[in-house]
């Protein structure tokens, strides 16, 4: 028997499958919506979605350990840190606008499926793999002054980590 918990969340959801496929798969995934999960799942779709498994991973550590290492700066959960302004830069687009023109082809739900997989098993983990709190893809961001200072801890297709 299906819980009812579950069956309201899929209902609820049912009919904007085509609007946010991250939540759907979310829920497929999972059995039930999870914002914070969520919330952790979409920063590593719009920022490594492109990115070899290696770096989707590492955008989520950063996400996990800014809660971790600093929430009173960054934030306590994950939807803190990914909403705080200025700090990622796929906050900016029309997210659902993005999503029907990059997730197209079955090669691009299965990353997108990927991304939410790497999302709960990062969430569910005790320790992180990669240190850093910080990412940029220089070839689209420009190096501030701060990036400057900080000690890259590893380079993983496009993006270095600090």
């Amino acid at each position: 028997m299906i819980n009812k918990k579950v069956f309201l969340t899929l209902l609820l959801f049912c009919f904007t499958v085509k609007a946010n496929v991250i939540k759907s798969e979310l829920i497929k995934q999972l059995g039930y919506y999870d914002e914070q999960i969520y919330c952790l799942a979409e920063a590593v779709v719009f920022e490594s979605i492109s990115e070899p498994q290696e770096g989707r991973f590492a955008v989520a550590y950063v996400v996990k350990n800014r809660v971790k290492t600093n929430p009173k700066f960054y934030g306590k959960t994950y939807c803190d840190v990914v909403r705080k302004k200025h700090q990622f830069s796929y906050q900016t687009l029309n997210k659902k606008d993005w999503l029907k023109k990059n997730i197209k082809t079955k090669n691009d739900f299965r990353k997108l499926s990927d991304c939410v997989k790497i999302a709960i098993i990062v969430d569910r983990q005790n320790k992180t793999k990669i240190a850093a709190r910080y990412f940029m893809n220089e070839k689209i961001a420009v190096k501030t002054a701060s990036f400057k200072k900080m000690k890259m801890l590893k380079k993983i297709g496009n993006h270095n980590f600090y």
